[in-house]
């Protein structure tokens, strides 16, 4: 059976949620789906929690189709990266060779069907990686208008934040993700294997304005890793040809191999015309990444690196 959601954004040009009523049919739909073992964290702002979203294996099999994990960059323009996050990302568009890999694909199809969403709306599986010492400071998921008109126009904002956790650290090893404004204190969730969180990013009554009250912080990991995949939902689909909302929904973080012939992973061409694309970076996150970085558009996850980092930059 077709989701009602989808059935709706097939017919209409209008965003996923256009009053509250929607955003409430949604989420207790999506409580209803008892295998996922769902759970209320908070209905104002609506933030849900299932704990029982993905397998073990299927968690193996995302982060088996994932390519090579570079520095993350997004969020930190204008300021010291060390002081804003510490963690390592891959970037899937929906749409592409790294999309059609089967734990891709699979894990794709499991959180659009869920959500009942169509996958014009999404714009690529991002997969985190917080080592010892990683960590996210206080940030929301919207991004406004002002950062980019044509890709707003196209896309608008990010309704909906859908993020997977690949793994548990060890007892007490942190990395809690905290919502800072649910209630009068806030609220940790752990990283668990297979547990989920979908949180709304936009007002109940205002489809396109930011609900500030879904601002969130991944705490530090004190050892071992943290390991997650968010997707984010967008209020339009991306276009007519459904390419997805992903700021360039041709551009993968890899290239898929001839015939057997392994290929280097790249990185997608983002960078200004007289830089030089990041080299292949070690594994240990970076404690100290301090290279010179400007957007153009305003997308963060859409780095634009103004010098190829020296080595000892994240070591």
């Amino acid at each position: 059976m077709v989701p009602w959601l989808l059935v709706q954004q097939l017919l209409s040009a209008s965003p996923l949620f256009t009053g509250q009523a929607q955003l409430e049919e949604f989420f207790d739909r999506l409580l209803e789906q008892k295998s996922l073992q769902p759970q209320v964290i908070s209905r104002s702002p609506w933030v849900l929690q299932f704990d029982a979203f993905a397998t073990q294996a299927q968690c193996k099999a995302l982060l088996g189709a994932a390519g090579t994990f570079r520095p993350s960059i997004a969020g930190a323009v204008g300021k010291r990266q060390s002081a804003v996050r510490n963690s390592w990302g891959y970037s899937c568009p929906l749409r592409g060779h790294c999309a059609r890999r089967r734990g891709m694909a699979s894990h794709t199809a499991r959180v659009l069907g869920v959500l009942g969403v169509n996958a014009s709306h999404g714009d690529a599986v991002h997969l985190l990686r917080y080592q010892s010492g990683g960590f996210y400071r206080r940030h929301h998921d919207y991004i406004g208008r002002l950062a980019s008109l044509k890709h707003w126009q196209r896309c608008g904002p990010r309704v909906l934040t859908f993020m997977l956790y690949l793994n548990t650290p060890e007892d007490g090893a942190g990395g809690a993700t905290r919502f800072h404004s649910l209630g009068e204190k806030a609220h940790d969730v752990d990283p668990r294997i297979g547990r989920a969180l979908v949180w709304a990013n936009t007002l109940p009554d205002e489809a396109m304005s930011k609900d500030a009250r879904t601002s969130h912080e991944a705490l530090r990991v004190h050892n071992g890793t943290k390991l997650v995949a968010t997707t984010w939902i967008h209020a339009f689909g991306g276009g007519s040809r459904s390419l997805g909302c992903y700021p360039n929904p041709l551009a993968e973080a890899t290239v898929a191999p001839r015939k057997g012939r392994a290929r280097r992973a790249v990185v997608p061409r983002a960078v200004t015309p007289k830089s030089r694309s990041v080299q292949a970076l070690p594994t240990p996150a970076p404690a100290n990444l301090s290279a010179k970085v400007k957007t153009q558009g305003g997308y963060g996850w859409i780095p634009r690196v103004a010098r190829a980092p020296a080595a000892n930059e994240f070591t």
